[in-house]
């Protein structure tokens, strides 16, 4: 048997952000389908619902979800990826050669 889906609500000032950027033509695709997550989720759905909904894995739903109850709307934002940085032409020191 499936379990409750838990009680997700969004603060008020968050909500109208999220709906703004749902909206927005001109945003990035991840950050439309981030804020769909949580207006979906808000609205009662499951998150196996939502998932079906937009086409996408349940855990992906999951860790969005976690993400804002952990972090607020600022959590949704990509965090820093490992690696080395990237290097622009024209920034890397020249090397003097004798």
């Amino acid at each position: 048997m499936a379990r409750k889906a838990i009680d997700f609500l969004l603060e008020d000032g968050d909500r109208q952000r999220l709906k703004k950027i749902s909206r927005s033509g001109p945003m990035p695709y991840r950050s439309v389908t981030r804020a769909t997550i949580l207006l979906l989720l808000e609205s009662g759905l499951t998150p196996k619902e939502v998932s079906f909904r937009l086409n996408i894995s349940a855990p992906v739903v999951f860790k969005w979800r976690s993400r804002y109850l952990a972090f607020g709307i600022d959590g949704l934002e990509d965090l820093p990826r490992s690696g080395l940085p990237k290097n622009l032409p024209g920034t890397t020191p020249a090397i003097a050669i004798p």
